[in-house]
């Protein structure tokens, strides 16, 4: 509410809390809840339809969410990799 309120010119405001959160230890962090209560079965919601917009601009995504989520993943995996090799 501050924020919105607040009298400052309009921008991106990263909201966080301090200190870093690396993926590996997010990872882990929710690995061990789930281990210890695991998660209950959730209904599925409906799938969203695309914004309308999209289609005006003549944009159709060209990757199914499944497969940019691999994709992302493969390039994150061989980039840690790499890393580590450098």
């Amino acid at each position: 509410v501050q924020l919105v309120t607040a009298d400052v010119a309009a921008r991106i405001v990263h909201v966080a809390a301090p200190g870093a959160a690396p993926l590996a230890a997010v990872a882990d962090a929710v690995a061990a809840l789930a281990a210890r209560q695991p998660m209950p079965a959730i209904k599925p919601a409906a799938p969203r339809a695309p914004d309308p917009v999209l289609a005006e601009l003549g944009w159709a995504p060209r990757t199914t969410w499944e497969d940019g989520l691999a994709r992302t993943w493969a390039a994150w995996v061989a980039h840690a990799t790499a890393s580590r090799t450098a």
